[in-house]
């Protein structure tokens, strides 16, 4: 696994942004730092694109390498 990733995913479909973050925490990886808001607008209309950045967790990184 990598030690760091960042998890992405819209405003318009959140479930599937969370889902992303619970596998990842069930991975071993932590959340690091404040989730990251972008806002695009795409032909007139806004879209909101979330980031949140996660580290493998020291435990973990140590049981896979």
């Amino acid at each position: 696994m990598k030690p760091c990733i960042i998890i992405k995913g819209s405003d318009d479909n959140i479930e599937d942004f969370e889902n992303k973050i619970a596998l990842a925490l069930e991975q071993g990886y932590e959340l690091s730092g404040e989730l990251i808001t972008h806002v695009l607008n795409l032909d007139g209309e806004d879209v909101i694109i979330l980031l949140q950045p996660m580290f493998l967790s020291n435990d973990s990184y140590n049981e896979n390498y």
